[in-house]
Order: C-alpha cells, then sequence, then structure tokens
C-alpha cells in the first residue's frame, strides 16, 4: 500500500475503495477487456484513481464488485474515462452499472481540435508527461 496503488483482492480492500470512491469528487477511470481471444469481449481489468489512491480489481478474482455501481451513478462525482463509448457499455452490459457525470477525455480533446487523440499525445501536448507502453504488454495475457 507504500506504492500509491492497491489491489483490491479482499473485504477489507473493497471496504477501503468504496468509501475513498463514494467521498471523491472526481475518479479516473479504466478498464482492460481481451478482444482479441474471446469473441465476446472479456473483463480483465478496472483500474480506478482517487486523488490519493489508485486502486486495481481483478474480475477474475472472488471480490464482490457491485458497490462500483453506487460509485459510477453518483452525479456528484466526476468520472474522467479516455475514450469511455466501450467501458460505458461493456461494464453496463456486464454489470448492469450506469454512469452519471462522464468527463471523456477524448471527446474534450476533439472538440478542442487535438489530433492525434490517443491518451499518449493528449497527455504529452497538454501536461509534457511521456507515457510509454508497448503493444507486446498490451496483448499480453
Amino acid at each position: 500500500m507504500d506504492d500509491g496503488w492497491i489491489l483490491v483482492d479482499n473485504a477489507h480492500k473493497r471496504e477501503m475503495a468504496q468509501r475513498d470512491m463514494l467521498s471523491a469528487r472526481y475518479i479516473g477511470m479504466d478498464t482492460e477487456y481481451d478482444s482479441f481471444r474471446y469473441f465476446r469481449e472479456k473483463l480483465c481489468l478496472i483500474q480506478i484513481s482517487t486523488e490519493s489512491r489508485v486502486y486495481i480489481f481483478d474480475p477474475l478474482l472472488d471480490v464482490d464488485l457491485s458497490f462500483l455501481g453506487e460509485v459510477f451513478a453518483n452525479p456528484a462525482t466526476v468520472k474522467i474515462i479516455h475514450a469511455c463509448d466501450n467501458d460505458v457499455r461493456l461494464l453496463g452490459r456486464d454489470y448492469g452499472f450506469r454512469f452519471a457525470n462522464i468527463f471523456d477525455t477524448y471527446r474534450a480533446a476533439s472538440l478542442l481540435g487535438f489530433t492525434p487523440l490517443s491518451l499518449k499525445a493528449i497527455m504529452e501536448e497538454c501536461l509534457g508527461v511521456e507515457l510509454t507502453k508497448t503493444k507486446k504488454i498490451q496483448r499480453s495475457r
């Protein structure tokens, strides 16, 4: 827990994440789905950040994720997501989650005339932060 991120793999960590997220003014969220090996995309990872922590959820573990429905539907919390269409659609399909108060960085950058629109390019242009990620890691198990 000293690294600023927590793998939520038990009830205690889930309760801690729930308290933090429900009190947050904004959260960042991203999912990873495997669509390379499955006909129907399979949720493999949920990453949610608050001001203080990054929470990693492995949907393949036996951890109750239902509280995320309250987090995502809370209109008092801004959900910052890049290109959120698939995240919102697939979490709705798999868990019945509904979302309120989303800020989509992809759409915002598009409206402002940015090109290219990848998160990597936007981070470099707006924040001077370089993200490094290889396709080999993206498509790994």
